[in-house]
């Protein structure tokens, strides 16, 4: 039987933003899941069963952070995080792979930034072996024996925005699903910096000695825009041509601990 992906993304999409914008109303959706188990499997009319590693365990762990989570923002799908999840979907799919890495060496920020340029965070969530939307957002919502629970946080991230959403064919798992996540994005190419918005602010008060930094990691030992948990930092120097300009920018690209991505551009003036 056919299975038609854009209705998948669709699907996806629609109840993500549900998820996020009542956490508590899914309760009900993951106490049915429970009843598709037998044993450590979970069998989903129409898809192929999944060997589980914590079975309904990890259900009722979700199912106790709803009940304790709060809102977050509704996030709004564009057409140039499509275009990213699109290329990693056919890329990994007809090969039957399931690494965030591309065949080209490409990872998930290199994808996105052949269409727009991305900030605040980044992260990708892959899911194989689902049909419906409902059930891809299920599966990475409970997100069986991953133990830092990284692709429940980036559905739940309150930092992102803008999502990407592209499912097809799976040679081994017969589906594939890729969600981009960014925080914030703009047009390829243009600097985070605009000279034609910034706005120098002098200080109110020059005594006012600012508050001393509490250091949580060795990266903020030297470098102040270095998040709280921060375990791995990759600084890029690049030269972008924007509205007929050369911009010449470094990025520094931050790992947090649940695998998301940070970035903080500062352009060299």
């Amino acid at each position: 039987m056919s299975v038609d992906w854009a209705q998948v993304e669709n699907d996806f999409y629609t109840q993500l933003n549900n998820l996020r914008k009542d956490p508590k109303s899914f309760i009900p959706i993951l106490e049915d899941f429970k009843k598709l188990f037998k044993g450590d499997i979970l069998y989903r009319p129409g898809e192929i069963p999944l060997q589980t590693v914590e079975g309904v365990a990890a259900i009722d762990n979700v199912i106790e952070e709803l009940n304790n989570l709060e809102a977050v923002e509704e996030v709004q799908r564009v057409e140039s995080l499509d275009k990213a999840a699109r290329i990693h979907c056919d890329d990994i799919g007809p090969k039957g792979l399931t690494s965030h890495d591309g065949t080209d060496g490409s990872n998930c920020s290199d994808r996105i930034e052949r269409f727009c340029e991305w900030e605040e965070t980044c992260a990708e969530n892959l899911d194989f072996g689902s049909k419906q939307g409902i059930n891809c957002l299920v599966s990475l919502l409970i997100d069986d024996g991953v133990q830092a629970r990284g692709h429940r946080r980036n559905l739940l991230n309150p930092k992102v925005k803008y999502i990407g959403v592209a499912a097809g064919n799976h040679k081994e798992y017969e589906s594939c699903l890729v969600v981009d996540f960014v925080g914030n994005y703009r047009d390829k190419d243009k600097p985070f910096f605009d000279r034609k918005t910034y706005k120098y602010e002098y200080p109110e008060d020059l005594t006012k000695k600012p508050e001393p930094r509490k250091i949580n990691n060795v990266y903020q030992r030297d470098d102040e825009d270095a998040p709280d948990d921060c375990v791995a930092v990759k600084t890029v120097k690049q030269t972008k041509l924007y509205d007929g300009k050369v911009h010449r920018i470094t990025k520094k690209i931050y790992t947090l601990k649940d695998g998301s991505t940070t970035i903080v551009e500062v352009q060299d003036i």
